[in-house]
């Protein structure tokens, strides 16, 4: 190794240390356009419009979010519910 190539590349020590692999994950939800009531079971709600469609309040549905009786789905960063689980839960009693 020359000088040259010592001063371009860093000293291994001085690198910051490796974490592990980093894993982005891409999920496509096929909606089915052609059946409108189709279309609205997938529809998919914020926290806050699923806590008033139960008529609980937002901390209530992360409860059942921890019970795994109702599934998160997260649109970004952002977490959604799907309107057909609410309806089935409305549907059953909570």
């Amino acid at each position: 190794m020359t000088i040259r190539e010592h001063l371009i590349e860093p000293a291994p020590h001085l690198l910051p240390p490796k974490k592990g692999p980093i894993v982005i994950a891409t999920v496509f939800f096929n909606v089915n356009t052609t059946n409108p009531e189709r279309l609205s079971e997938d529809r998919l709600v914020t926290k806050k419009q699923a806590a008033e469609r139960l008529a609980v309040s937002t901390r209530t549905i992360d409860r059942m979010v921890a019970m795994r009786r109702l599934e998160k789905i997260f649109v970004g960063p952002s977490p959604r519910f799907r309107k057909s689980d609410l309806d089935r839960i409305v549907e059953r009693g909570i």
